[in-house]
């Protein structure tokens, strides 16, 4: 109980923090998104209250009406353009992320304690610790990041595909929603696009039609609104293709591969952007391409011959960690994702007869592979002798984050092989 009361008033205060005592900044995405043409439209005070909360220079494009990420953003923050001021924004839209955080986290959680078998209510106490205590999602949302309301819609899509036979004889209110919850979590950041050919291995034709559809009505409603040629994220993936990434940031296989050959001018508490040597630059995006390929290759491989199997929560695991592994950028809170694949381990473990201990480790290895620790990273600096998030900087220099995704997905992929039914089908 005392762990439970801990992990919830901690994510709460710290999370409304922001980076200033009880001020919640959104200081994240929300403050570089939100500045849209809506709001430079409707309320030009608001726009430039949270435009000059941004550092660096201005930004003439989006000052100009271009706008980022999906076009689900700026709908769904569109009724706080109305506000007068910034600081009753974020803490609207924090308020509404702590739903929809709930919203995705209590879902999750009802299938799985319904397979819980014993000590049931340590398991809850246990799980809830786990999502709260993750520095991921407590950096979300600091940040008031648009991925904790991309979860909840991925959670969603999740409980209404597993609650559907597999092949209903017509389209169900339930698989609707589903594809609806999964068209619009595709328009919100995209990511989520990679569960569309995953309806089509396991054959599921409704919900992707509905998602397609879903996702194609939101896509010609952003191009009336706000105009696709203004979509700075376009514009950012047609400039850069497929870069290579060695941000310390960037925690996907791109950026793993990518530090393989960087060089690092500085300690590893220090360095942010280490830098390729021109002469190394197009070896690493062959070898990086070359790897992305291999692991879609291999994954989707994986999944065609399981394509009947049931272990439904292996599936959606496999498909959240590697929504974040493949694609050639990423951010820390993207790994919040990989709570879903983290949770269904921890079921795996708690409900496992032998081997337990290490299970456990392998489990703790990978939850702390992506910086959640419970000594306070300040701790870890001062003891480093480093700069403040010295010790996530060193632990993202050195790929530990890729390394654990790509652990998780290692272990859930051979659980869901072994799984039923045994036999391979060509």
């Amino acid at each position: 109980m005392l762990l439970v009361v801990y992990s919830i008033t901690h994510f709460i205060h710290t999370g409304m923090e922001g980076r200033a005592a009880m001020r919640p900044q959104c200081w994240g995405d929300f403050s570089l998104a939100f500045p849209s043409s809506f709001v430079k439209r409707y309320n030009p005070s608001l726009f430039e209250q949270f435009t000059q909360m941004n550092t660096g220079p201005r930004d003439p494009e989006r000052d100009a009406g271009g706008w980022w990420y999906g076009p689900v953003l700026q709908g769904l923050t569109l009724p706080l353009t109305v506000l007068p001021s910034r600081e009753t924004a974020c803490l609207l839209w924090k308020l509404a992320n702590l739903a929809f955080l709930t919203t995705g986290a209590v879902l999750l959680f009802r299938v799985l304690f319904a397979s819980i078998r014993r000590a049931r209510w340590a398991f809850a106490a246990v799980y809830t610790a786990l999502w709260l205590n993750a520095y991921p999602l407590l950096e979300a949302f600091r940040q008031a990041n648009i991925e904790i309301f991309e979860l909840c819609l991925m959670m969603v899509a999740y409980r209404c595909f597993r609650a559907t036979a597999p092949t209903p004889a017509r389209l169900t209110s339930t698989e609707r929603w589903g594809g609806v919850c999964l068209g619009t979590a595709i328009m919100t950041k995209f990511l989520p696009a990679i569960g569309l050919p995953y309806l089509l291995i396991k054959r599921r034709w409704k919900m992707l039609v509905t998602a397609v559809l879903t996702a194609g009505v939101i896509a010609v409603a952003a191009q009336v609104t706000l105009d696709w040629r203004k979509s700075l994220t376009m514009q950012h993936l047609i400039v850069t293709r497929f870069p290579t990434r060695t941000h310390a940031h960037v925690q996907s296989l791109s950026g793993l591969v990518s530090r393989w050959f960087a060089e690092r001018p500085g300690d590893l508490t220090r360095t942010v952007n280490p830098v390729i040597p021109a002469e190394r630059q197009q070896l690493a995006l062959r070898i990086v391409r070359i790897s992305v390929v291999v692991t879609l290759v291999a994954f989707s491989l994986l999944f065609w011959l399981r394509r009947t199997s049931a272990a439904v929560d292996l599936e959606w695991s496999l498909l959240f960690a590697l929504m974040i592994f493949v694609p050639p950028w990423s951010e820390d809170y993207y790994q919040i994702f990989l709570l879903v694949p983290l949770s269904v381990l921890l079921t795996y473990i708690w409900n496992a007869q032998h081997h337990r201990l290490g299970l456990w480790l392998l489990l703790a290895a990978c939850y702390l592979s992506t910086g959640s620790i419970l000594v306070p990273s300040s701790w870890a600096d001062a003891a480093l002798g480093g700069e403040p998030f010295g010790f996530h900087r060193l632990l993202q220099n050195l790929s530990i984050p890729a390394l654990g995704n790509f652990a998780i997905l290692c272990w859930c992929g051979v659980l869901y092989w072994r799984s039923e039914p045994r036999g391979l089908r060509l």
